[in-house]
């Protein structure tokens, strides 16, 4: 679906299945002030692009997302802007993607509590092939950028090959604000998290 407007409701899109042979396109669409925006499980190769998303209030200890993608791997998320005027809540929620290569790419984060916000759990896959490259995350007031929460994501996170295969999200804060730009749960495994000189962008 493109070009529609979703507006002040629980779920915006909410797309399941025990079949991941279909799958679903959100493209060009507007998500404003819901509290869930995107609900994907069990589905591969979906495509969410270049969509606008103004995350909505969170309930109680429930916090609301703009998009959570779960148990379905090939995805394409890319160009998106994710922001909100609501308080805590999260931007993308990557829940289980797998070993296969999967790529959060050059979407905007902004004023959320949570950017990006990697986890597992036993009924899930692990996110061992999640690699988060050229995103922009801009004034999100105490809050982390990139979480991973539970699990592992791919590593390494870009590499140096040219100067086109590092990760080089762009975090973008000023200096009075609580921000942490990448989080690793502590017990995790690290990673190495490759990025180009600022002069080079």
């Amino acid at each position: 679906n493109t070009g529609n407007k979703f507006e002040n409701l629980y779920y915006g899109i909410y797309a399941t299945s025990s079949n991941q042979l279909k799958t679903f396109t959100s493209s060009g669409n507007e998500f404003t002030n819901n509290y869930r925006g995107i609900y994907c499980s069990g589905i591969n190769s979906a495509k969410i692009i270049s969509n606008t998303i103004n995350v909505g209030q969170s309930l109680s200890n429930d916090k609301a997302y703009g998009l959570n993608y779960e148990k379905g791997t090939g995805f394409t998320i890319e160009g998106n802007n994710f922001t909100t005027t609501n308080g805590v809540n999260i931007g993308s929620i990557i829940n289980g993607s797998g070993s296969n290569a999967n790529t959060l790419y050059r979407n905007q984060y902004t004023n959320l509590t949570y950017g990006i916000l990697a986890q597992t759990n036993p009924t899930t896959l692990n996110n061992d092939g999640l690699t988060i490259k050229c995103n922009k995350f801009n004034n999100n007031n105490q809050s982390i950028d990139i979480g991973i929460a539970t699990g592992t994501i791919h590593n390494p996170q870009g590499n140096c090959a040219d100067n086109k295969s590092p990760a080089n999200n762009m975090f973008i804060h000023s200096t009075s604000e609580n921000i942490t730009n990448i989080f690793l749960s502590s017990g995790l495994t690290p990673f190495t998290y490759n990025y180009s000189p600022a002069s080079d962008f």
